[in-house]
């Protein structure tokens, strides 16, 4: 099989319900919240030419844990790349003391990493950190 190569990926491009809907309320529904990528975002998330989720890659850093944590990861992510789709997650997102530990390991998170791998971006995590605060 021949993958297309893909430079740069348009998020907005993509229907909402391949962004998170397909992947996310599925994992949610079924009660599957053993399992958690860590790093679950739109650039590891494989369509097919319809638009049918086919996968999801990068999973090195998984393990047992809450899915809702993905949820978050996912919102952050499409925080910076995508606003009005990540607003979609909202009602799926967890709330209270969950909500607030996994706000603050994802704004450690994405600031360190930021500091590490792109300086420049580490004043645009601190403010999707300050915007998505529960």
């Amino acid at each position: 099989m021949t993958l297309p190569r893909v430079d740069r990926l348009d998020v907005s491009a993509i229907p909402p319900e391949v962004v998170y809907e397909a992947p996310c309320r599925g994992l949610v529904a079924e009660g599957r919240g053993w399992r958690c990528s860590a790093d679950f975002h739109p650039e590891n998330v494989l369509v097919d030419g319809s638009g049918r989720v086919t996968g999801v890659i990068d999973w090195d850093g998984a393990g047992r844990g809450d899915a809702d944590f993905d949820l978050v990861t996912l919102r952050f992510d499409l925080e910076r790349r995508a606003p009005e789709l990540g607003r979609g997650l909202d009602g799926l997102l967890p709330d209270g003391a969950r909500a607030e530990a996994y706000w603050a390991h994802l704004a450690l998170r994405q600031v360190d990493w930021a500091i590490r791998h792109f300086s420049a971006e580490a004043e645009t995590w601190v403010g999707i950190a300050e915007r998505l605060r529960p």
